[in-house]
């Protein structure tokens, strides 16, 4: 169990130049836009184009505001806080709109070699995660201990596959959202 401060992540800029992301955790480490996943927190005050990842599937989650996303000149999705994470790939072009300021979480996995899923918790009690085949990452939105370790808003614990982590609200009720990245199989052959 890796636990990752919010107070050491460094800004990075984004892959079209228009803002700023902080990295929560990626494989490879400092592999930059060449990672097989990343977990990062970007904030939004303006609309514009998203970047493109090509051979990259996206899962994002507003966790402060709200936001439009246009995808492939489809109807726009609001997001905001309660909102499931929406998901849609890398090579879509995807504009936003910031109706709020925004922070938002995305989830990013090179399609080829990993898989994820992104979702919140409300949590009013413990809960175990963790995932047998699976890298789990717990981000705190409120203060919550992972196995008696002090989480405080936007930490995170990094699970490896097969362990296993029990999460606490600090106080009555606590948000969490919760990733997991599965490796994909690779192909058969004859």
């Amino acid at each position: 169990m890796r636990i990752l401060r919010a107070a050491n992540r460094a800004a990075v800029a984004w892959k079209n130049g228009g803002g700023v992301t902080r990295e929560v955790c990626a494989v490879p480490e400092d592999g930059g836009f060449e990672f097989d996943w990343r977990l990062s927190i970007a904030e939004v005050r303006a609309g514009g184009p998203f970047s493109r990842f090509p051979g990259v599937d996206r899962k994002l989650a507003v966790v402060e505001g709200r936001m439009r996303l246009a995808i492939d000149n489809q109807k726009p999705v609001e997001l905001g806080p309660t909102a499931p994470a929406l998901a849609f790939t890398g090579d879509a072009q995807t504009l936003a709109e910031a109706v709020e300021p925004v922070v938002d979480v995305n989830l990013m996995t090179r399609r080829s070699r990993y898989r994820g899923a992104l979702g919140r918790l409300n949590l009013d009690r413990g809960v175990v995660v963790g995932e047998p085949d699976a890298e789990t990452i717990v981000l705190a939105m409120d203060p919550v201990a992972a196995s008696d370790r002090d989480l405080a808003p936007l930490d995170a614990v990094w699970l490896e596959a097969g362990a296993m982590a029990a999460i606490t609200p600090r106080r009555a009720a606590a948000r969490i959202l919760v990733a997991h990245i599965w490796p994909v199989p690779p192909p058969e052959t004859d």
